[in-house]
């Protein structure tokens, strides 16, 4: 399972708009435990459209299938 835990509206040196999702993965640990229990396990960041988005700096992210640096802008 996932959740979003936050958006990052970025530009690119063309000046296009972007939009970063973050995502909090988490895993089911209640086989481990009594009780229903989802742990959080790897971050995940995508643009809003899907595609995957490396993590550079906290103002820094760039597209993976374009290379193209997107930086925070708000």
């Amino acid at each position: 399972m996932r959740k979003e835990i936050g958006r990052v509206v970025c530009r690119d040196d063309g000046g296009n708009e972007y939009s970063v999702v973050m995502w909090q993965n988490f895993s089911d640990s209640s086989a481990l435990e009594a009780a229903n229990r989802m742990t959080p396990t790897t971050k995940a960041l995508a643009l809003s459209t899907g595609e995957p988005v490396n993590f550079i700096d906290d103002n820094t992210f760039e597209i993976v299938e374009s290379e193209t640096v997107i930086r925070r802008v708000r």
